[in-house]
């Protein structure tokens, strides 16, 4: 009679089941948002169309962990938005512009270790791409816009923690590299919730 209430109560009591299972690991969804640095450098003879400038970007992430003893190793797909365009002159009517086209997206695998019953801290690294248009006009020099996917390598680090809900907020550094020397620095928070 003793052993059928208990199996009873661990199933009519959801948080049982859950407390039962290792903490930051399985499917997690998300969404994250923060600040972003994004640059792109530019030389044409000895005039600088380098430009730079700082963004609030957001977006959304799905992912999933598998816990390896303390560690904890994982996959993540995450769409992004929120990136300006670099606009960039020498003066006398010539310009470059990188203007983005549509949201920009990665693959990333991680590593994570646990320092504490609930926490992390992790490194991750990956593919990484965004749609662009690019331009280079002037007075005397024929305007021919190139769209292009500029794809690249993600890599970054961060903490994440969990609580006994499953709501598992973060905070994480990322760098993007990307072809035709375009590059952003992310500083993110966000919060998933595993499943």
């Amino acid at each position: 009679m003793i052993k059928i209430s208990l199996a009873l109560a661990t199933l009519l009591i959801p948080g049982v089941a859950f407390s039962q299972e290792p903490p930051l690991s399985g499917l997690i969804v998300g969404a994250q948002a923060g600040y972003q640095s994004r640059s792109v450098e530019y030389f044409v003879g000895n005039v600088d169309f380098s430009k730079a400038r700082d963004d609030f970007v957001y977006g959304a992430f799905v992912g999933y962990d598998i816990p390896v003893d303390r560690l904890r190793l994982g996959i993540q797909a995450e769409l992004m938005d929120g990136s300006s365009t670099l606009w960039s002159d020498d003066g006398a009517g010539t310009e470059y512009i990188v203007e983005p086209k549509g949201v920009s997206y990665a693959f990333t695998a991680r590593a994570g270790f646990l320092v504490g019953p609930r926490s992390m801290i992790y490194a991750r690294g990956g593919y990484a791409a965004e749609k662009n248009r690019t331009v280079f006009t002037g007075p005397t020099i024929l305007s021919i816009p190139i769209k292009r996917r500029d794809e690249g390598l993600l890599v970054g680090a961060g903490f994440e923690s969990e609580l006994t809900s499953g709501i598992t907020p973060r905070v994480e550094y990322r760098y993007r590299d990307l072809p035709n020397k375009l590059s952003s620095h992310q500083l993110l928070a966000g919060v998933g919730y595993r499943f």
